[in-house]
């Protein structure tokens, strides 16, 4: 059973039209919040009503790349407040003082025309503070800022990071990497430690990291800046006379 205080999220792995979230989703009566990335920099919340949508807010000023998490964060009655989050981050909200959807239950949207190759993963949703009374965050994730990645050797990169807290506990850190002329983040691993080695790489060649931080909630809280380092060439030694 849902309350009222619902979110939906999950990672883009493509950007494209239609891929996003939904929240307080009546089936049959076909009515619900959304949330869609529709380009780079096009973002929107959208209502969906007896088969129709109605556009409530765009966003452009946010860059968004496969990889990044979207969510979208629906509270409260007559109003109700929609949030839509890049990365943890509030990026576009609305104020419904007029449809005031109630119940439902969080979803994912998402329309694949063809060729358009859409998809998405780690999909969660849920009441609100659905483990318990949901803790005010009377302090922040401190990832921001603290990655340093050093290379190892033509194929080896280690990076460390300092321990984030927060009022409500880390769970884990999930490692994303950056590839040599791809524009998009994967992921490569999780730890519970402040540290990661990475292996496998290219000698001579260029790659960027970043680190999401999950509170003990499992959520996805806090991205990381981006550190970026190049792997050593290989060496090559002196030719015996002939």
């Amino acid at each position: 059973m849902f309350s009222q205080d619902q979110y939906s999220q999950v990672r883009i792995s493509n950007v494209g039209p239609w891929n996003g979230v939904i929240a307080r989703a009546q089936p049959i009566i076909d009515r619900f919040y959304m949330a869609f990335v529709f380009g780079p920099n096009d973002y929107r919340l959208y209502l969906r009503k007896d088969g129709l949508y109605y556009d409530l807010s765009n966003g452009n000023t946010e860059t968004w790349v496969a990889g990044d998490i979207i969510r979208l964060e629906a509270s409260g009655l007559n109003p109700v407040q929609l949030t839509l989050l890049r990365n943890g981050n509030p990026v576009l909200t609305y104020t419904d003082t007029t449809e005031n959807l109630t119940g439902g239950s969080p979803g994912i949207g998402i329309y694949l025309p063809s060729g358009d190759h859409l998809a998405i993963d780690d999909w969660e949703g849920g009441n609100l503070g659905m483990f318990g009374i949901l803790l005010p965050e009377t302090q922040e994730p401190s990832m921001r800022g603290n990655l340093v990645v050093t290379a190892l050797g033509v194929s080896q990169v280690k990076l460390s990071w300092t321990a984030s807290t927060d009022n409500v506990g880390v769970k884990k850190y999930e490692v994303q990497r950056q590839d040599p002329g791809s524009t998009s983040f994967v992921r490569v691993g999780t730890t519970t430690g402040t540290s990661y080695a990475d292996t496998g790489l290219a000698a001579g060649s260029n790659y960027s990291y970043r680190v999401l931080v999950r509170d003990a909630r499992g959520s996805q809280k806090e991205y990381s800046g981006v550190a970026s380092v190049t792997t050593a060439s290989p060496t090559i030694g002196p030719r015996a006379a002939r």
